[in-house]
């Protein structure tokens, strides 16, 4: 009989489809013979598993909150159809001691809640001015510090390049880009470094749901920005499947800007997340 590949839950997979030969996600695995005549599975076409663990229970939810097919859903996390070839995955390490972030009232609670590989959404209120490229890769550097787990960036506009993320790559030159402007093979590559426990991907909106087993902070710049929403189905809004991510991961999920939406100051001022916010001096500091 044909021998058929040793497979996994997340495995992205060829197999027959009518006439044609298309890619899929394995959603379980079962032993013993099957209950009906099935086809046989052709091929494994990843090396590393893209939607298992807490991201197939994301990719779910996201199904059943946006009402879309679940396959739909999940063909949010297949790569570009590439051969990989990734170099080997990196822990997070390194990164600027904090120092801006000490500035801002409750900004030393945030450190201390990301070191300690705590969980919860927070909301960064960046001063006018400030280098949020810096800001972050504090934040991140604390996530390296927690040990064992990795971060998750995502910025809201990457068509003419991101000032931010080539920031975070001063840092980090090892940093997994996820964004639209590379081309496939990169985007493939950082997929599967990630996937295999890389600590750093960075990117658009889409960054949300790079597979990472071992998630401890995903932070979205810019959360005010409109293009944290997808406009193709499924329609789904990176700043909710953010926070649904950080929960099923208890990680810590923040978002940062210098004009806040109406939704996230609201639920930071009624106590349901933790409010960052400049010192009152720097506000009357500020220009208008």
């Amino acid at each position: 009989p044909k021998l058929v590949p040793r497979v996994e839950p997340g495995a992205l997979v060829r197999v027959p489809f009518g006439h044609r030969r298309v890619r899929g996600i394995v959603s379980s695995v079962r032993d013993g013979p099957p209950a009906a005549d099935l086809e046989e599975i052709v091929s494994v076409s990843f090396p590393v598993p893209v939607a298992s663990g807490a991201l197939a229970e994301l990719l779910e939810w996201v199904a059943r909150r946006y009402v879309v097919p679940k396959g739909r859903a999940f063909s949010l996390a297949v790569p570009p159809r590439v051969r990989v070839r990734p170099p080997a995955p990196e822990r997070l390490t390194g990164g600027p001691e904090p120092s801006r972030i000490l500035d801002y009232d409750n900004g030393a609670a945030l450190v201390a809640a990301i070191e300690r590989g705590g969980s919860g959404v927070w909301c960064v209120w960046a001063r006018p001015g400030e280098d949020r490229g810096e800001l972050i890769a504090e934040l991140v550097a604390a996530a390296g510090r927690a040990g064992g787990g990795g971060a998750l960036v995502a910025v809201p506009e990457i068509r003419y390049g991101s000032a931010v993320l080539d920031g975070l790559a001063g840092h980090w030159p090892g940093v997994a880009r996820l964004e639209s402007t590379r081309d496939d093979m990169e985007r493939a590559n950082a997929t599967a470094m990630l996937a295999a426990g890389h600590g750093f991907g960075a990117g658009g909106r889409s960054s949300v749901l790079a597979p990472m087993p071992e998630l401890r902070l995903v932070v979205l710049d810019e959360e005010h920005h409109t293009t944290y929403k997808e406009d193709r189905s499924p329609r789904y809004d990176a700043r909710q499947v953010a926070m649904e991510r950080a929960r099923l991961q208890t990680a810590v999920c923040v978002f940062v800007s210098m004009a806040p939406s109406v939704e996230l100051g609201a639920t930071a001022a009624e106590g349901r997340a933790g409010w960052v916010r400049p010192s009152r001096a720097d506000l009357r500091a500020a220009r208008p």
